[in-house]
């Protein structure tokens, strides 16, 4: 397959990943509001049942919820990189795999 390209944030040098292990990164989004309101879930995961999703968000949630607003939008959770971003009463979250090495 093609081999693509990806600076590493960590390190100076460029690690490369295949096809294959591009196709899983992005496991799932969320849209919550600041009241902690499940707006949107979009699954792109299938490893998860209907009750470790549930454990999933609600520990996501209380995660990202209480975070300053002065902190970082990256948080590494377990094998996770959780990317999200408040904008207005919405909180929009991606949860990727977290790659260190190739």
């Amino acid at each position: 397959g093609d081999v693509y390209k990806r600076q590493v944030s960590t390190q100076s040098t460029w690690g490369i990943y295949q096809d294959n292990q591009l196709d899983n990164m992005i496991q799932c989004f969320f849209l919550i509001s600041r009241q902690g309101k499940i707006r949107l879930t979009k699954w792109y995961s299938t490893t998860f049942t209907l009750r470790e999703r549930q454990k999933f968000l609600q520990e996501i949630k209380a995660q990202v919820l209480t975070r300053s607003s002065k902190l970082c939008n990256f948080l590494d959770w377990n094998d996770f990189r959780i990317v999200y971003k408040r904008y207005a009463s919405l909180y929009f979250l991606c949860i990727c795999l977290l790659y260190t090495s190739p």
